[in-house]
């Protein structure tokens, strides 16, 4: 046979067994890391994001995803943007197939060797679909080192992966935006202090009836009236999760259409914490007072209002930020003046 055509057969021999090689246990460069998982997405009913000891679980109900860990609502951009960065992950460079060289890129198994690394794995109803070992951060380009569950290829792709397991990351932080303008009336009952009413009259949100000898602070009282406003969690307790106080401050915020907002605030020492329950009231007139600001009065009918708020905040148990407590909670001497000196 003449030598060519046998160095032929030879090469043919050889580039069909690197491509059968390839399609079970390489990855092709420049091409899409998972390139099934984009006709997936809709698919996709559970995401869980591990490393070392913290775990985050994203399950999609209907139209919304929660965070199972909490049970609460997810950021749904977020959500969306993690499942689209994973479809869209581009092979820049194969790496190591040497199971010994793994722990250098971090796309070891999950679970072993010295370091932590991530490990992502989604499912479609009770099916896994996909699985990433997702490792170390490359600078040049920027990118991330991968390698697909059970699979001995690894690769940089590209852009980087970046993959959170703080359960707080994935909550939607947003409780209430309603801002002061919207608000006629705050009753407050805070702890260690005498009640007091803030309502709305000709001069705005006022404090009502204080002691004659004392003029009420219009930074303080309008301190009171932001509370509402763009008022979000760092945090929840899960579901069911007793609670160390023996007593809260309490507030109630009612607007001119009539939603009204009681908060209930304690600190447990560690967290500031929130209860939140909402309801409606007769409906009160006021003067038109618009700033053009973003705010949910007007937005939709009071009861409707009433009933999303304690849709997810009923029976549920909210961390928030320190300086939205410390205006919810403050007392009626902080909201007035120093006597006058005899």
């Amino acid at each position: 046979m003449n030598k060519y055509v046998v160095g032929g057969i030879v090469a043919a021999l050889v580039v069909a067994a690197v491509a059968l090689n390839r399609d079970s246990n390489t990855v092709d460069e420049q091409a899409l890391l998972l390139p099934d998982l984009a006709n997936q997405l809709n698919d996709v009913t559970r995401m869980r994001i591990q490393n070392g000891g913290s775990t985050v679980t994203l399950v999609r109900s209907d139209n919304t995803w929660q965070v199972g860990e909490r049970d609460y609502p997810a950021k749904l951009g977020q959500v969306r943007q993690t499942l689209i960065s994973l479809a869209e992950a581009t092979v820049f460079e194969a790496k190591t197939s040497n199971p010994s060289l793994y722990e250098r890129l971090g796309v070891q198994d999950f679970g072993t060797g010295d370091g932590d690394n991530t490990q992502v794995l989604l499912w479609a109803g009770e099916t896994q679909i996909s699985g990433l070992l997702v490792g170390e951060h490359a600078t040049q380009p920027s990118g991330t080192y991968v390698r697909v569950v059970g699979q001995p290829q690894s690769a940089l792709v590209t852009p980087r992966l970046n993959l959170s397991t703080q359960v707080t990351a994935w909550l939607e932080p947003a409780l209430t935006n309603i801002k002061p303008a919207d608000i006629v009336r705050i009753e407050a009952e805070p702890l260690g202090s005498a009640a007091y009413v803030i309502a709305r009259d000709d001069d705005g949100l006022v404090l009502q009836d204080p002691p004659a000898d004392r003029a009420p602070k219009p930074a303080s009282v309008a301190r009171v009236t932001r509370v509402l406003q763009n008022l979000r969690l760092d945090d929840l307790l899960p579901a069911g999760e007793a609670v160390a106080v023996d007593a809260w401050n309490r507030a109630v915020f009612t607007t001119n259409d009539g939603l009204r907002v009681a908060l209930e605030l304690a600190d447990d020492g560690e967290r500031k914490l929130l209860k939140l329950k909402a309801g409606t009231a007769p409906l009160v007139e006021t003067a038109d007072d618009d700033d053009g600001a973003a705010s949910e009065g007007g937005a939709l009918p009071p009861a409707d209002r009433a009933e999303a708020l304690n849709a997810k905040a009923d029976g549920r148990v909210f961390v928030i930020q320190g300086y939205k407590f410390n205006d919810a909670t403050l007392k009626l001497e902080q909201l007035l003046e120093a006597a006058a000196e005899e």
